[in-house]
């Protein structure tokens, strides 16, 4: 069975609220993925359900915990999805030490938060701005992982009094 999701974190933790029993046995596709309707299920985002998951990793692993699954959801790996449902479900039945095992998506999740934080720290330091017209500051760039909301709160840190876009 596939189940369906409107491709945001909150909505992949509904899914996952929903789905927490038998999340081995299904597929997690994204909204705008091309999937047949016949066989999938679609769940919509519900606040109230994410919050409580967020909530409870929060209450019984940490913020750090939350923080790196919010960073494999916005990695490029095309399964991202079902090992974040996946290592939820196993920390919760085995303790915080199933991310560290030899399973194959405990590898996973090490794997792509090596790979994720690479390109971030490889970015803080490589990224150059040109300057615009106006004194604004222009970076382009073209990352493999979703990493312009990190990238962004670093340099707003390092250049506090610059207009700059990325």
């Amino acid at each position: 069975m596939k189940y369906i999701y409107d491709g945001t974190f909150d909505g992949l933790l509904t899914l996952i609220f929903d789905s927490y029993k038998f999340i081995e046995d299904i597929e997690i596709e994204k909204e705008n993925d091309q999937v047949g309707f016949f066989d999938s299920l679609y769940v919509k985002r519900d606040l109230e359900k994410a919050n409580r998951v967020k909530n409870s990793l929060i209450k019984n692993f940490s913020k750090d915990i939350l923080g790196d699954f919010f960073k494999i959801f916005l990695s490029d790996h095309r399964k991202k999805e079902y090992i974040i449902g996946v290592c939820i479900k196993n920390i919760y039945r085995y303790g915080i030490n199933f991310l560290s095992s030899a399973h194959e998506y405990a590898v996973a999740y090490r794997g792509i938060l090596k790979n994720f934080s690479r390109e971030l720290h490889s970015y803080k330091g490589l990224l150059r701005f040109r300057e615009i017209q106006d004194n604004f500051l222009l970076a382009e760039f073209s990352p493999q992982n979703d990493i312009l909301i990190f990238l962004a709160r670093h340099f707003l840190k390092r250049m506090p009094k610059e207009d700059f876009i990325i």
